[in-house]
């Protein structure tokens, strides 16, 4: 099948039959409700872009699995040239939409998946990774969206999973059979899944030996009977009932909780049962590859809101003011950043014996660190820039009305020659942007900033670094066959990585 049109997607999701409450009551037409319509139409952009010969090598690329041409969203990397071209297809479809652009969650756990399922057959003799690739030519060749299922409710954060005083507040597996397994458990701020055709399914933490039930990783239609979706809310979407007062009148994200109701899964969708001493390395390589994402969506995210900064400071004549446009680069400058140091993480790959590459851990986490900061400094400088009124602007509605509408639109006007209600879009649009669901998100998407701490301190190599000082200081003599910061011609450390291992190098050396 060839790449999909955002025609036949809207077609292919009409045909699901998902279990779906929102505000207590049971969905039936989960496509047109005015919460879930806005994601829905993020991705059907993206499904457009892909048709769009703009962006065909941003968007598409070649399955390694068939030779087939397929969405980059659901390939895996092959070099870091493709880790580089993937923060680039984030950036342009973000730009493209103003928030998440939803099918980057197939590519964050397809990556780790496939790795992990590798290394569980080559020590265990299992047949998880021959599953997986039939799984995911599925996917390629039918051009589907698959959601990804990580966070569990947890439950109290002192207890292991084992040791809750209800089992099921981590998702495990209650039952098993020749033709499958059985599952029971939620997942929690599952962004897009009302969008997406599966749903991509692991644990969101490692496991010990008595955990093994909880070593489950498996892929499940959105719409499986077991399956219950429970739609989240956020500060603006209210407005969607009315469609009034909107920042972004076309997209916006959605969350959902996803009870797992004793839902079955077939033996050739599963993933992981039981290898609880994997449930690490899967864990952490999913934490790369999200992490290291957040710096190419969320600058194309900023991009425009930089664009409604820029705007309002010219709606309102202020734009040549020197403070204005140090604000306006101070701005450039800490969206850059992220991309920066998400651009350094693809670079600094590294290939896996499964052959996928793996951003560098260390950068991703840098990267995902500033994007739990950044994100609310560039919107207190919108903020900053587009005055009180981000707070208090009056609703639109207020135009039409024949007794105050000329009066209010009167007031609101800042330039004769410009139309009050665009200056009341930009306005709602870095409310949007704001006060929506995005900064939020930003702060604890992929984990808190203490979990990117923990794993900065742990890749960083303290030890190598107090050597440096002491050679410098005169404390320790210089290794004169292992010099700390020898630099061989293609930029990599040699000396550190020979005398402190491979591994444990923060410069190491890539293959």
């Amino acid at each position: 099948m060839a790449l999909m049109t955002s025609e036949e997607y809207l077609q292919s999701l009409g045909k699901m039959k998902p279990t779906v409450y929102v505000d207590g009551e049971r969905v039936g037409n989960f496509v047109d409700h005015p919460l879930i319509r806005p994601a829905i139409n993020i991705t059907a952009k993206m499904y457009a872009m892909a048709q769009d010969p703009d962006y065909e090598g941003v968007l598409n690329t070649t399955s390694h699995l068939t030779g087939r041409k397929i969405s980059r969203f659901n390939h895996i990397y092959q070099s870091t040239e493709d880790l580089q071209r993937a923060l680039s297809m984030l950036r342009v479809t973000n730009q493209a939409v103003g928030a998440c652009n939803m099918r980057c969650l197939t590519k964050e756990l397809i990556n780790p998946l496939y790795d992990t399922t590798f290394e569980i057959d080559r020590e265990c003799g299992t047949d998880y990774h021959r599953r997986f690739k039939d799984y995911l030519i599925f996917l390629q060749d039918d051009d589907r969206m698959a959601s990804a299922g990580v966070t569990d409710a947890k439950g109290d954060r002192r207890l292991r999973p084992s040791k809750q005083f209800d089992p099921d507040l981590y998702l495990r597996m209650v039952d098993k059979n020749e033709k499958g397994i059985i599952v029971r458990g939620a997942k929690m701020h599952q962004t897009g899944a009302l969008t997406a055709h599966y749903l991509n399914v692991v644990p969101t933490t490692i496991l010990d030996e008595d955990e093994k039930d909880y070593a489950v990783a498996f892929a499940t239609p959105s719409d499986a009977p077991g399956l219950i979706h429970v739609f989240g809310r956020h500060a603006l979407d209210e407005r969607r009932y009315t469609g009034a007062d909107l920042g972004n009148i076309k997209y916006d994200m959605h969350e959902t909780m996803i009870i797992f109701n004793d839902l079955f899964v077939p033996w050739e969708r599963v993933f992981m049962c039981g290898e609880y001493r994997f449930t690490g390395p899967l864990v952490e390589n999913f934490i790369a590859n999200h992490r290291y994402s957040y710096g190419g969506c969320r600058p194309g995210t900023f991009d425009v809101l930089i664009g409604a900064a820029k705007l309002i400071a010219e709606y309102n004549g202020i734009d040549r003011a020197s403070h204005v446009r140090e604000k306006l680069t101070e701005m450039s400058f800490l969206n850059e950043t992220m991309w920066a140091c998400a651009v350094a993480a693809a670079v600094q790959g590294v290939k896996k014996p499964s052959g996928w590459y793996q951003p560098d851990k260390l950068l991703a986490n840098v990267t995902k660190l500033h994007v739990t900061s950044i994100p609310h400094e560039l919107g207190k400088l919108a903020i900053d820039l587009a005055g009180g009124i981000v707070a208090t602007l009056p609703s639109e509605k207020n135009l039409n009305n024949p007794e105050i509408g000329p009066l209010v639109r009167k007031y609101l006007r800042t330039k004769a020659e410009l139309p009050v209600e665009d200056r009341m879009r930009i306005i709602r649009l870095i409310e949007f942007l704001v006060q929506g669901v995005t900064i939020p998100a930003d702060y604890f998407g992929g984990g808190g900033p203490a979990t990117q701490k923990m794993i900065i301190e742990r890749e960083t190599n303290f030890e190598y670094k107090k050597r440096l000082a002491k050679i410098i200081a005169g404390i320790t003599e210089e290794d004169s066959e292992n010099k700390a910061g020898k630099m061989m011609i293609d930029g990599v450390v040699a000396g550190c990585c020979d005398a402190y291992g491979r591994e444990s190098c923060p410069l190491t050396q890539r293959s």
